[in-house]
């Protein structure tokens, strides 16, 4: 699986305080507003995409630039959406966004099937998660780290 960070590299030591990591953010805004900027000049925005390619067997999740028509585009908020996209259809991409949790992360998944939805996506679009549940979810993950992989010995 192939994953474009949104952390910058020079974020990424996790032997950094949250503080320091804090502190470190505004030095790399001017990146991705850069790229921001350049999607924009072009008609297009910038989404943090996951993709499932059912034939190649591969995984990625990267920003993509996306036409400001295309359903990624359409996405605000806490929404979430899936976007079916078959083989006839490939031009356009099955997308699935997930919970709050990774709401600016649609998951997109393409393979093999019916041929329909290719230029006219089948879109499924709703409400994510909330806060509460988002919160809950990644206080439900934390644990589960602590099970698998023990308590820190320094907090």
């Amino acid at each position: 699986m192939s994953v474009e960070s949104l952390v910058p590299a020079a974020l990424a030591d996790p032997s950094l305080s949250i503080e320091q990591y804090c502190q470190g953010l505004p030095d790399h805004d001017s990146d991705i507003a850069a790229r921001a900027t350049n999607a924009a000049a072009n008609g297009e925005v910038i989404r943090y995409v996951g993709t499932v390619d059912m034939v190649a067997k591969k995984c990625s999740v990267s920003l993509v630039n996306c036409p400001k028509d295309h359903p990624f585009a359409q996405l605000s908020g806490t929404d979430n959406m899936v976007v079916f996209t078959t083989e006839r259809y490939k031009s356009t991409p099955l997308v699935v966004f997930t919970t709050e949790r990774y709401k600016s992360t649609p998951l997109v998944i393409k393979g093999p099937g019916e041929e329909r939805y290719k230029s006219n996506p089948l879109v499924i679009k709703g409400p994510g998660a909330g806060a509460e549940v988002t919160a809950a979810g990644v206080f439900s993950d934390i644990i589960q780290v602590i099970r698998c992989h023990g308590a820190p010995t320094e907090v």
